[in-house]
């Protein structure tokens, strides 16, 4: 059920991707539409007000995924509009 939420969401917003992320017992999802090369993924992550407990930080090259082991968070896309 969750995924074909997910999968409306894509669809009806007309966005690249998201991304579920489970921190703890709270659920995030992260929303992103095209085309900025690099983030401080450490600062966005700031703003949006989710903390990070595992590895990770610095400057990210979008066209690589980032990865936090400890936290399964995976950012595959650009520019971070928004958490909701």
């Amino acid at each position: 059920m969750l995924k074909n939420l997910l999968d409306y969401l894509i669809q009806k917003l007309k966005i690249n991707f998201l991304c579920l992320y489970k921190q703890k017992s709270e659920y995030f999802i992260l929303v992103c539409k095209s085309n900025i090369d690099s983030i401080n993924a450490k600062n966005f992550i700031n703003r949006v007000n989710i903390i990070i407990e595992g590895k990770g930080g610095g400057n990210a090259n979008f066209a690589k995924s980032i990865s936090y082991n400890k936290d399964k968070l995976i950012i595959l896309q650009q520019e971070w509009l928004k958490c909701l």
